[in-house]
C-alpha cells in the first residue's frame, strides 16, 4: 500500500478505544478548580521506502521542567494561536526549524491528559526523509528517529507502577538504544497503536 493511501485510511478511519478511565484517574489527582492548560505536538512519520519513522527529540538538560526527557515537537498553546494545530506547527518550527505545512497534517488523536494539568493534542503529520532540523538548544538537546513499527510492538513496551500524590499510576515505559521514553510521550505512542492496530493497518506498516 503506497504512503498517500495508508494515511488516507488512518485518517478517515474512527480514533479508536481512548482510555477514558485513565482521563478519569489523572482527573482525581489534579485540584478540581484547576483548569487544564492546552497544548499541543506533532507527531512527524518520515517517509521510507514502504514504511516510516518518527521523529522524537529529547528535552535540553537544563530547562526547569520534564528536563532530558524524550518527547515530540509541541508546547503550550499561545492566546496568538489560533487553534491548537497551529501551536503544534509554531513550537515545531520554535524547537527544531522545520515548516511543517498544514496539508502534511493528516489527523490527529485524542487529546492527552497529564498529571501536570496539561491537556495535550497529538496532531499526526508526514514529512520528507530529507528534512534539515535546526535545534534551538535552549530546549532541545538533540534529535533522533525510531521506526514506527518498533515503537508499536508490544514486545518493545513495559507496564510499571510508581506513586503521584499518593496515588498508584501505571506508566509504560519503551526503551530504544540509549533512550527511555515514557510519560505522556509513551501514552501518545500506545494511543497511535491502539488506532492503528483497531484499523489492521500494522502489517502495512511493517
Amino acid at each position: 500500500m503506497c504512503h498517500q493511501t495508508l494515511l488516507r485510511q488512518f485518517m478517515l478511519s474512527p480514533m479508536g478505544n481512548y482510555d477514558t478511565h485513565h482521563v478519569h484517574r489523572v482527573r482525581d489527582t489534579l485540584e478540581s478548580k484547576t483548569p487544564l492548560k492546552k497544548a499541543a505536538v506533532l507527531i512527524l512519520f518520515v517517509k521510507q521506502a514502504s514504511s516510516f519513522n518518527l521523529i522524537l527529540i529529547q528535552r535540553a538538560h537544563h530547562l526547569k521542567h520534564h528536563p532530558g526527557q524524550i518527547a515530540f515537537p509541541g508546547g503550550r498553546f499561545e492566546p496568538e494561536d489560533d487553534n491548537l494545530m497551529v501551536t503544534a506547527q509554531r513550537e515545531t518550527l520554535e524547537e527544531i526549524g522545520l515548516t511543517i505545512p498544514q496539508s502534511e497534517i493528516f489527523g490527529h488523536l485524542p487529546p492527552l491528559i497529564t498529571v501536570s494539568g496539561y491537556e495535550v493534542t497529538p496532531y499526526l503529520a508526514t514529512i520528507s526523509h530529507d528534512y534539515e532540523a535546526i535545534l534551538d538548544h535552549n530546549e532541545v538537546a538533540n534529535l533522533f528517529e525510531i521506526p514506527l513499527s518498533y515503537l508499536l510492538d508490544p514486545e518493545n513496551r513495559q507496564s510499571h507502577t510508581i506513586l503521584h500524590k499518593k496515588k498508584p499510576h501505571t506508566i509504560e515505559t519503551i526503551a530504544y538504544q540509549d533512550h527511555t521514553i515514557w510519560g505522556a510521550t509513551a501514552q501518545m505512542i500506545t494511543l497511535l497503536s491502539r488506532q492503528l492496530w483497531s484499523e489492521n493497518l500494522m502489517d502495512q506498516l511493517s
